[in-house]
């Protein structure tokens, strides 16, 4: 017996072909950029912990040898130092560090020399100098300090950034 089916709803995909075929070419595009996204991320987080580990090892072969690393972005006023470095002076991690921190932790008598150092490289031709001068901690201990500063140049001759060490040269 045949049976004759006269309302019969037609499939989605043979009424909306075309939108079903956008729907899910859409829907791979999607799933195709997220991929990608993921995978950059990943990419990126492996890079950062690289570039942390990479940074740590340097902080700790520059703090075995007893020096401290320092960085000064011309353009932005930022002034970076490592651990050590902020140790050498007697300066704390949440202490704002400006060259005028360090400044002032350099002897009275040597500040003008220090000074005019910062300035030198700061708006002279490109350097790397070496200079001594006296610093006092904050327990008042008086230390000989050694500094190396190298400065950056851009494609104009300007310097950009300058970045160096400072040694503690007391002995204990």
């Amino acid at each position: 017996s045949e049976a004759t089916v006269l309302f019969d709803k037609p499939a989605v995909w043979e009424t909306h072909q075309k939108e079903t075929t956008a729907t899910l070419a859409a829907f791979g595009i999607v799933t195709l950029a997220l991929a990608i996204l993921l995978a950059q991320v990943r990419r990126r987080i492996r890079a950062e912990n690289h570039l942390r580990e990479s940074d740590e090892r340097l902080n700790f072969a520059a703090a075995s040898s007893g020096i401290g690393l320092w960085q000064y972005d011309i353009r932005t006023g930022e002034l970076w130092a490592s651990e050590h470095c902020r140790a050498i002076f007697g300066l704390s991690r949440d202490c704002q560090l400006t060259p005028d921190t360090l400044l002032r932790r350099v002897h009275p008598e040597d500040r003008s020399i220090a000074a005019a150092a910062i300035r030198a490289a700061t708006y002279g031709p490109h350097t790397d100098n070496l200079l001594e001068f006296r610093a006092v901690r904050p327990d008042g201990k008086v230390c000989s300090i050694q500094a190396r500063g190298h400065s950056t140049l851009d494609d104009k001759g300007n310097t950009t950034s300058i970045s160096g060490i400072f040694r503690d040269l007391t002995p204990y």
